[in-house]
């Protein structure tokens, strides 16, 4: 296939705004606009602004404009996905200095909180670092327009970045369709055999591994910011010394986390909404939310990232205790509840919920496989509901855990997916991924 042959291919059935609707400037585009959104595609690509520029138009006026564009998008065909491109560097181009692009692309990115619209990083891909950031002159025609090598790059960049949603939009379809036979992977605190846990690495780890979800953990600074860490305490994961309520911002970020040996790394803490806004469009994230945050502020946070309905939030409160920490907002979550032997009458707890917001699944925990608990199983399958164990430990799923996996996955993740188990949150997620694919249920 040519060059020009694949890129079709890869938009096929999308639309591409950048050059020739109605002009490439966004006034352009924005005046011709309706041709395209009238048709209400599945995707839109934008990548406007370089000639605008070369117009004279400044940052501040372009970004406006590329907002108004994407507002009429989202109003007009409101389930089409917006990927902003950011602008591409420009090679000896001083009508279009690398300033502005660069003052543009920051503009753009932060359009990325907005639900259904994902930034795409061009031009950190195709920036000299050596020539202060012009574009490298080999993937050039004249400073400008990219040659073919230049295309095929920009392709796969786009490639890749559909691919993560395309992923991530088949594990919530999984996630919400208790009838399939799929077994979802959600990995405990992330890849943290290969990176330190909790880390936006782990997270990457697990979106290149292909697993369906990451539990994170979630704590609150001195000055009331939300960070991605388990311990209450930082000494074990990180280089820092103290309570981590009693740390700034400011002072965390100072820190670095360690492996899962303790060694230094080179990875920082990350706030809940760097984890967000990374995870977006590629990946499900677990959020274990200590009791002590006011859910409010966590809610706040996924408003403004629009990634509500890329989380799922779990806890053991009965159901008038979950409304009151969550609000109202609980019928909109992706909310599980946990079902453990703590729970008085388990069977009405779980016709409080099914009868009020029917949640998609229920995280139960049992140390005993004959444990009267687990025949509350088949009563969640029956409810047409998933059935959630953490196999990270055996006392949590009735000694059928991820270290027994390691010599008897069959007597370990089979025992649990025979009894009706089809979401298993593991610390060992690719081990378990090539399990569940020699069974045939990935």
């Amino acid at each position: 296939m040519t060059e020009q042959g694949t890129w079709r291919e890869l938009f096929k059935n999308n639309h591409i705004i950048n050059r020739g609707i109605g002009g490439d400037t966004s006034d352009g585009v924005l005046y011709r606009l309706d041709e395209v959104t009238e048709s209400r595609p599945e995707k839109i690509f934008l990548l406007i602004g370089t000639n605008d520029l070369r117009n004279k138009k400044t940052p501040e006026y372009i970004i406006q404009k590329i907002t108004q564009i994407t507002e009429k998008i989202r109003k007009e065909s409101p389930n089409t996905i917006v990927y902003l491109q950011s602008l591409l560097p420009t090679y000896n181009r001083p009508e279009r200095p690398i300033s502005s692009i660069k003052a543009i692309n920051e503009g753009i990115k932060k359009l990325e909180d907005k639900t259904k619209v994902f930034y795409i990083d061009l031009f950190s891909h195709f920036a000299n670092p050596n020539e202060e950031d012009q574009l490298y002159n080999n993937l050039s025609l004249d400073g400008l327009h990219l040659n073919g090598k230049g295309y095929l790059k920009w392709k796969k960049i786009i490639e890749n970045k559909v691919n993560d949603y395309g992923h991530l939009k088949k594990s919530l379809q999984h996630l919400k369709n208790p009838s399939d036979n799929y077994v979802f992977v959600i990995a405990h605190r992330g890849d943290w055999r290969n990176a330190p846990e909790n880390s936006i690495q782990a997270i990457k780890g697990c979106i290149d591994m292909g697993v369906d979800a990451v539990e994170i953990d979630i704590a609150e600074t001195k000055d009331g910011h939300i960070i991605i860490m388990h311990d209450k305490k930082l000494e074990r994961t990180t280089n820092g010394k103290g309570a981590v309520k009693e740390k700034t911002l400011k002072e965390i970020k100072q820190l670095v986390l360690k492996d899962g040996v303790g060694r230094k790394t080179k990875y920082k803490i990350p706030t809940l909404k760097e984890a967000l806004l990374f995870s977006k469009g590629k990946i499900i994230l677990d959020l274990d939310v200590k009791s002590e945050i006011p859910f409010k502020k966590i809610a706040q946070i996924l408003e403004e990232t629009g990634t509500t309905n890329q989380v799922i939030l779990r806890s053991y409160r009965p159901l008038k205790e979950a409304y009151a920490y969550y609000g109202n907002i609980l019928k909109k979550l992706n909310y599980i509840p946990g079902v453990s032997k703590k729970i008085k009458n388990i069977d009405k707890y779980i016709k409080e919920f099914e009868s009020d917001i029917n949640p998609l699944a229920y995280a139960i925990k049992f140390e005993k496989d004959d444990a009267p608990i687990t025949k509350f199983m088949s009563v969640i399958a029956k409810n047409k509901d998933k059935v959630w164990v953490h196999s990270i430990t055996a006392n949590r799923s009735g000694g059928h855990d991820d270290e027994k996996a390691i010599t008897d996955p069959d007597n370990a993740w089979g025992w649990l997916i025979n009894n009706g188990v089809n979401m298993i949150q593991t610390d060992r997620p690719r081990l378990l991924l090539n399990y569940l694919r020699s069974r045939g249920v990935r």
